[in-house]
């Protein structure tokens, strides 16, 4: 009997005791002949099974087809992202210098004016991507996409370009400048992906009307997910400011859920985030060569604007209803601040998973709750942090505008002890027994804390007798379980795996 797991350019076998018995696992090489050829592939989900158990039952190779994309160079900011590298919510990282500064002070490598190269320059061989390729585009008149999605023994997805309303007799598309990063499958056989709307010919010039859009592809058929200006905002209640959030604001899909999880009222719904008002476009550090943003919220067009192509917004966890192709949406729940922009810093959210909760001792037993992050105000700066996404009630829950309050979770914290250790912290994945995992970033400047050891234990972490740093390097995933029956509040949070053993060296 053999069970069949799928990675890409990858081939061997593999023996697991299993039950007390020898089962064989099969390595399967994806089957990447029907995508577009490239250096690197990606795998990023799988396609949904029924009762399959491939130790009982006999799976063949192409039985569950995976879901992935390719790459031909080195990404300058990833396009599923906010902000770039979960940090920059000023949008200063404009160009090659800037780069380098991010990977000097935040990363710390010997080797940062290689790394800031092939993130600036991109792939010396190709010549695609790298953030110079989309920041001189409109000049250039040149541009090749980085990133291409697949779904295994099927066509490439492809996405065909929308011209913009209004635009119609101005534009013309440039067919092969889309770029599609498929990130999941949901239960259905949705996939859900994220791309940019590709370049348009503007006299002679490359414009791109949007940077990132998050969709929904099914049944052969692309649904674009808007983003939705919010009037209430100050950096949205100027007409021109909501013309830009909606026309060249940004969305990205992350995961879905169905509500109720069954009935005649079970509906889906896409989670992930949206551009509701716009950074503050007075700050001119913010400018890339010297291009001035202010200009944008006063034009009737400004997707023909070379300087609008630069532009940014601040972002709130966002929930799109399925039912009318994403028509119906609106925020999860707002910041932990009124604030949209601070210090020239923009607010920014997101709800990267969902899950209707299974845990039968919970208060939540049944509702949806979503994680991510979102951002506060604290000691003057707009930070962000990982954070759980709650049924504001349990009595007669309904999926609407702000149905989730966002809890912060402890450890994942930016500041502990009134001392700041991290960037940033973001829970990627949350399971049905509300178990949460995500990652986060040591900031540059605190010194390096190696991991010895690890001793499981289950403790709460609003206990200050167990508020301890959770990061062992630059970059640490983090595992915490949501406890039952608690006030929604960070006492929610309990989390695995905390004590530990470190030592400091020096950077």
């Amino acid at each position: 009997m053999s069970k069949v797991i799928h990675f890409p350019l990858v081939c061997t076998l593999l023996t697991y005791s299993f039950s007390g018995a020898a089962a064989l696992y099969r390595v399967v090489e994806v089957d990447t002949s029907t995508a577009t050829a490239a250096n690197e592939y990606y795998s990023t989900a799988i396609a949904p099974s029924a009762s399959e158990w491939c130790f009982e039952d006999s799976c063949t190779d192409s039985q569950f087809s995976t879901l992935g994309y390719s790459m031909n160079g080195m990404e300058g900011i990833p396009l599923d992202q906010e902000v770039a590298f979960g940090v920059d919510n000023h949008f200063y990282y404009l160009d090659y210098d800037d780069l380098y500064s991010y990977c000097d002070s935040e990363l710390g490598y010997a080797t940062c004016e290689a790394w800031a190269s092939n993130r600036w320059y991109g792939d010396a061989s190709t010549g695609i991507g790298g953030l110079e390729s989309l920041q001189d585009a409109f000049y250039n008149a040149s541009y090749s996409p980085l990133y291409h999605s697949f779904r295994e023994y099927s066509s490439p997805l492809d996405i065909a370009p929308d011209i913009p309303p209004g635009y119609e007799d101005l534009l013309f598309a440039v067919e092969g400048t889309i770029d599609v990063k498929a990130r999941s499958i949901d239960s259905a056989g949705h996939i859900i992906a994220n791309s940019s709307s590709g370049f348009f010919d503007y006299e002679g010039y490359y414009v791109q009307p949007y940077g990132n859009r998050g969709l929904v592809i099914a049944d052969g058929e692309t649904t674009s997910l808007e983003p939705l200006a919010n009037s209430a905002l100050s950096f949205a209640d100027y007409e021109g400011e909501q013309l830009m959030v909606e026309e060249m604001g940004s969305t990205i899909a992350f995961d879905s859920f169905t509500y109720p999880a069954s009935g005649a009222d079970s509906q889906t719904y896409i989670v992930g985030s949206a551009s509701v008002a716009t950074f503050d476009y007075s700050d001119t550090s913010k400018y890339y060569n010297s291009l001035d943003l202010s200009s944008c919220i006063e034009l009737e067009q400004p997707i023909l604007s070379s300087a609008c192509q630069h532009f940014g917004f601040a972002t709130q966890a966002f929930v799109w209803a399925m039912t009318d192709d994403g028509e119906t949406r609106f925020p999860a729940s707002s910041w932990v601040t009124s604030y949209d922009n601070y210090n020239y810093a923009a607010a920014q959210a997101s709800a990267r998973a969902a899950t209707i909760v299974e845990r039968s001792d919970s208060d939540y037993l049944g509702l949806p709750v979503l994680a991510g992050f979102n951002s506060a105000l604290a000691d003057d700066n707009l930070i962000m942090q990982a954070a759980v996404y709650l049924p504001s009630t349990t009595d007669g829950f309904s999926v609407e505008e702000n149905a989730w309050t966002s809890v912060f979770i402890n450890n994942a914290k930016l500041e502990y002890d009134d001392s700041y250790y991290y960037s940033n912290s973001i829970a990627t994945d949350i399971n049905s027994q509300l178990i949460v995992i995500g990652e986060t970033k040591r900031l540059g400047s605190v010194p390096r804390v190696v991991l010895q050891r690890i001793e499981c234990s289950s403790l709460m972490l609003d206990n200050p007798l167990h508020q301890r740093p959770i990061l062992a390097n630059s970059h640490k995933r983090f595992s915490l379980l949501a406890q039952a029956g608690m006030p929604m509040q960070s006492t929610n949070i309990t989390k695995l795996s905390v004590k530990w053993m470190q030592r400091i060296i020096p950077k």
